[in-house]
């Protein structure tokens, strides 16, 4: 199972692009196959977790049973 982004609000971020959405970023630099990545589909095709390691994403989000939950 791929791991996502829940909101405060309890929006839950399943794909690449809604994730690109909400944080108003291109996210291909963490893509595993450029040519191949699906950005609807799910975030098992990016390097999710290099991304929410970055220092802005981290203070603001912490990892817990699957997924990234806003704090």
């Amino acid at each position: 199972m791929c791991a996502g982004i829940i909101l405060k609000e309890g929006k839950h971020l399943h794909s690449i692009r809604e994730i690109e959405r909400h944080f108003n970023k291109d996210l291909s630099k963490y893509y595993d196959n450029h040519e191949r990545c699906r950005i609807d589909l799910c975030t098992c095709q990016m390097d999710l977790e290099s991304f929410m390691n970055e220092p802005e994403q981290k203070e603001k989000y912490y990892y817990e049973v699957g997924e990234y939950w806003e704090r």
